[in-house]
């Protein structure tokens, strides 16, 4: 093995040591990476499923009030023996009596507040006919009060004759503010349909509608309905803040109705999706990495949870950051310890092996400057080395004076045989 031997292996051993330790950290992160990933998601889609809910608890209430007022309308139209007509009485007799004998235009202030607005489109209209779905429909006043003063956000509930001859809306509003509704769809049968989104009066938001037709067995009588702000959905969503992602409402079409971030506070008329999110799925019905989906119950919209990769690291560096400060103290306690080490112990002891050769070689050579805990063992070795020259030097000394003495003894041999040979010889 050659003098260099030792620190060579040393260096081989530092290096695949500090590459296996890189690995180990490598690897521990890819797995915790994985992990938060993981994490992130099944928390997100919890989270996700809780905003639906809210969102859907909103919707069933425009839902509820829309079914009541059908059902309570048809029910009265089909059973007008059991219809209390105290409410229609009422009525007529608070208006008092101006509208017994004929249709009615308007009506007085004190009984909009509670009842809304009746119009009259058309001279040609049946009285008969038209007192009977109006009692029908009075059936429907004090619920539908109570539901617009229990939620705002229901901005108008209202009745279209089929034929578009008159029309109830609640509020009361004046003869020349027709409401904003669509008109009413026969094919709509008995299914309740949301009209597609549209710009609100005086800056109200997006709004949409959601109908309902009415049927006396099979003749189509109308279409009730409400008018919602999509300004609730947003609502929502303020409740139920995201940190990792932003909450959408779309329709099927991709028409924004509600952000988290509030893009449609200040927009004009309606957004695609992919206006505000650049690189938006073409199919909002299904999952990938950044874009998870609910569907809401009884509607074509879906809530999109949109996480884009700067929230995911923010996030998983807020999640690993207590892993990553811990291995990073870890990493810096061994790199301290190993330089301990080499300085107090494998270093020296790397000296101290180079040591031996060159005392071997000449015992005269300075020791390095080491730890004190190293000094002795260098003098040791100065000293044995010493000690090594001092019988080596004895040894060649003494073979010397054999050498002389062997030699003298020789030589007097010699001449003792020369002497004692006989003269001649």
């Amino acid at each position: 093995m050659s003098q260099q031997s030792p620190r060579a292996n040393y260096r081989w051993t530092l290096l695949l040591g500090g590459s296996l330790m890189l690995l180990v950290i490598a690897a521990y992160g890819w797995v915790s990476v994985a992990s938060g990933r993981r994490a992130l998601t099944s928390d997100l889609r919890v989270q996700g499923e809780q905003v639906a809910a809210a969102l859907n608890d909103k919707l069933d209430v425009v839902r509820s009030h829309v079914v009541a007022m059908r059902r309570s309308t048809e029910h009265s139209l089909a059973n007008p023996e059991l219809t209390n007509t105290s409410q229609w009485n009422t009525l007529l007799r608070r208006s008092h009596g101006v509208y017994a004998d004929a249709p009615w235009e308007s009506l007085p202030k004190a009984l909009q507040s509670e009842v809304g607005s009746v119009f009259i489109a058309s001279t040609s209209i049946d009285a008969r006919a038209f007192q009977r779905d109006v009692a029908a429909l009075a059936t429907v006043f004090p619920a539908t009060a109570a539901t617009h003063e229990s939620h705002r956000k229901i901005q108008r509930s209202f009745y279209w004759d089929a034929q578009q001859r008159w029309w109830w809306t609640y509020p009361a509003v004046a003869r020349d503010a027709k409401p904003n509704t669509p008109a009413p769809q026969k094919a709509l049968q008995n299914t309740l349909d949301w009209s597609p989104p549209y710009p609100g009066a005086a800056g109200s938001g997006l709004m949409a509608t959601l109908r309902a037709p009415v049927y006396l067995q099979e003749q189509y009588l109308g279409t009730v309905g409400t008018e919602v702000a999509l300004a609730m959905l947003e609502t929502v969503l303020e409740q139920h803040p995201l940190r990792a992602a932003r909450a959408l409402v779309v329709d099927s079409a991709g028409v924004l109705l509600a952000d988290s971030q509030h893009t449609l506070r200040n927009a004009v008329g309606t957004l695609q999706l992919s206006d505000v999110v650049p690189g938006a799925p073409a199919s909002i019905l299904q999952d990938s990495p950044r874009w998870l989906h609910f569907p809401l119950r009884g509607t074509s919209w879906v809530l999109l949870l949109y996480v884009p990769d700067s929230a995911v690291r923010a996030h998983l560096l807020e999640v690993l950051r207590p892993f990553v400060s811990m291995t990073m103290l870890l990493v810096l306690g061994l790199l301290g310890l190993a330089w301990i080490q080499n300085h107090r112990i494998v270093r020296p002891a790397l000296q101290l092996s180079d040591y031996v050769d060159q005392a071997a070689a000449d015992a005269n050579a300075e020791p390095p400057s080491v730890p004190r805990a190293w000094t002795d063992r260098f003098r040791q070795v100065q000293r044995t080395a010493n000690d090594q020259r001092d019988r080596m030097e004895t040894v060649v000394q003494r073979a010397r004076q054999l050498e002389q003495s062997l030699k003298q003894r020789t030589q007097t041999l010699q001449a003792l045989q020369k002497n004692a040979l006989p003269k001649g010889e």
